[in-house]
């Protein structure tokens, strides 16, 4: 969905879902694969003007650049 026609509530719901996603899929995931969908929900967070979830992504990565696992 583009950035013009999204509803807020519909872009809540999508980057829930994918944090859902990531919480699901940590315990076993690469950190390349952690990193992409961070990385995903930054754009989706970016192209609606989030950017207190922006910031948010920008930490998540740094830790997983550190390999910081855990919560």
């Amino acid at each position: 969905m583009s950035a013009a026609h999204a509803t807020p509530r519909t872009v809540q719901n999508d980057l829930a879902a994918r944090v859902a996603l990531i919480g699901s899929r940590a315990p076993t995931a690469t950190t390349t694969v952690l990193a992409t969908e961070v990385d995903a929900i930054r754009a989706v967070a970016l192209a609606h003007g989030l950017y207190p979830a922006v910031a948010v992504t920008h930490a998540i990565e740094a830790a997983l650049a550190r390999g910081s696992a855990g919560p």
